[in-house]
């Protein structure tokens, strides 16, 4: 699998300018001097050692309301949503458009529920702090393949959502301006490490 940006930090000039970077320094402003995680593999270990205590972390640092939520929560004028269907038709969507309506029947299921918190948590554990999708990313998606990278929406980045063919997707990423993007399995498919699988509602 590979990334059009590094998983995961490569060097402490890196890390120190992405999302799980700030996580790390949000999460020790809160803990004894004592138990202070010592960097990349601290914060690794942490997720590892206590997974539930982990994503409630998450959540709150996301700023993640109690209950379940809808996955857009940002309003205004920029893009939130494109969806490009597999004619090649285009359809977007500004943050003040999608909040509106979050329940259209031309949106995705994806997009029209409400999501546990625990749940969203775990998405955002990928996109925000493992790919470091920030709030002015665009982020291409595959259709078959949309979880958890809709939850991008949650951090205010644009996605959109590609339901062509996957030998086009490429292309397509480079039309839509897309900084990361995530496609289905297959001959020279980019991959974001760990998407793919859609969550269980429970």
């Amino acid at each position: 699998m590979s990334f059009n940006r590094p998983s995961y930090p490569v060097d402490r000039e890196a890390s120190v300018t992405t999302n799980a970077w700030a996580f790390l320094l949000w999460l020790n402003s809160c803990r004894p001097r004592d138990r202070q995680l010592s960097g990349w593999v601290g914060l690794r270990e942490c997720s590892a050692a206590d997974p539930a205590w982990f994503y409630e972390q998450v959540a709150a640092f996301a700023r993640l309301g109690p209950g379940p939520r809808f996955l857009a929560r940002h309003a205004g004028g920029r893009e939130a949503l494109v969806l490009l269907a597999g004619d090649g038709t285009r359809r977007s969507l500004s943050r003040d458009e999608l909040l509106a309506d979050r329940q259209a029947a031309m949106l995705p299921p994806m997009l029209r529920r409400r999501w546990p918190r625990a749940v969203l948590a775990r998405g955002l554990a990928e996109t925000l702090l493992w790919h470091d999708i920030r709030a002015d990313d665009r982020v291409l998606v595959a259709a078959n393949v949309s979880w958890p990278g809709l939850t991008a929406l949650l951090e205010g980045a644009t996605v959109i959502l590609y339901g062509g063919p996957p030998e086009q997707l490429p292309a397509a990423a480079v039309t839509e301006r897309a900084r990361a993007y995530l496609s289905g399995a297959g001959p020279g498919a980019l991959l974001l490490a760990g998407f793919g699988a859609e969550p269980h509602p429970s």
